[in-house]
């Protein structure tokens, strides 16, 4: 996490005494030291709780809070504690864009993050609704027809049955019911030019799993079996501090019904 202070003055600004805070009860909660913000330029703060105000020269400035990716209260304030910017809530983060002004001043979703430089990148109004599944992974006895739909109004909505994540050219274009007549995890996501992708949603489908697994707990991991599980990339291609030396596998994107197997996988 991180926020960028601009100076668009003709002069610098010191900023010894201002503040920044995520709580609204504590409006100084976090001092800056004495350091100036020149003509045109830009300091950046890192949010991870280190509070660091005496960085080495060509470190940065650290808060002692974090920022909430779901979004939450944020202030700066002058030395006399006057409200120079104030968020009631800033809106949800994006670990693949920053939020920021634009050249009109106003605030816009960024996909290109410039911390100390201007802000640039196409222009974003927000988050695509995640997809809502019919129904909700678990066991079934019967073969299922599964349909998806976004609240957000004019997004399309693509999905996978391999484990894989789908993107914007990957994965299969939701155009009705989809038929899932044995075990299996759909993975989907929507898509809006103009928004950022919605969060990647997963549910899996246990049907007809054989006497007594219906009856018992079950834990379901799913991933791209490259990847997230197997080599080259997976958690079981790592073998002491060697990666890709774990087991190899290949499959059609289907559970494992090994003997003792309490995981489904994709």
């Amino acid at each position: 996490d991180w926020i960028e202070l601009h100076n668009d003055g003709a002069t610098p600004v010191s900023l010894a005494g201002w503040s920044l805070t995520d709580d609204p009860a504590e409006s100084r909660k976090w001092i800056f030291p004495d350091v100036n913000i020149p003509a045109g330029g830009y300091v950046v703060v890192i949010c991870d709780e280190a509070n660091v105000t005496d960085p080495a020269p060509t470190g940065f400035l650290h808060t002692n809070f974090k920022l909430n990716q779901s979004g939450e209260h944020l202030a700066l304030r002058d030395q006399n504690g006057t409200a120079i910017q104030v968020f009631g809530s800033i809106p949800p983060g994006s670990p693949f864009h920053s939020f920021g002004r634009n050249a009109s001043g106003a605030y816009v979703y960024l996909d290109n993050a410039t911390p100390g430089a201007p802000n640039s990148g196409a222009e974003l109004s927000g988050f695509v609704a995640a997809p809502i599944f019919s129904l909700p992974g678990g066991f079934y006895s019967n073969g299922l027809g599964i349909t998806l739909s976004t609240p957000t109004p004019g997004a399309a909505i693509r999905y996978t049955i391999d484990g894989s994540e789908p993107t914007e050219t990957t994965g299969l274009p939701f155009a009705g019911a989809i038929s899932v007549p044995a075990s299996r995890a759909l993975r989907a996501r929507a898509f809006k030019p103009g928004m950022i992708p919605s969060p990647v949603v997963t549910q899996t489908y246990l049907v007809n799993e054989p006497t007594p697994r219906p009856t018992l707990p079950a834990v379901t991991l799913t991933g791209d079996q490259q990847r997230s599980l197997y080599r080259p990339f997976g958690v079981m291609a790592i073998d002491g501090n060697l990666v890709g030396a774990g087991l190899n596998f290949s499959a059609s994107g289907q559970p494992w019904s090994g003997h003792g197997d309490p995981t489904e996988y994709n």
